[in-house]
Order: structure tokens, then C-alpha cells, then sequence
């Protein structure tokens, strides 16, 4: 597991838990 004081890492992190949380809010609407 890559550390958290990895800019990237965090980054990347970040981006998939705004795409999932995307994907819920837009499996939930419907």
C-alpha cells in the first residue's frame, strides 16, 4: 500500500472515492 504522504497516492485515492461516490449517487437517483 502506497503511503499517505505520497501526494500522488492521495490524489489518486481522492479520485476514486469522487468517482464512486458519484456512481452511488447516480445508481441511488434512479
Amino acid at each position: 500500500m502506497p503511503s499517505v504522504s505520497d501526494p500522488r497516492a492521495l490524489a489518486r485515492l481522492l479520485e476514486l472515492i469522487l468517482s464512486t461516490a458519484q456512481a452511488g449517487l447516480a445508481f441511488s437517483k434512479d
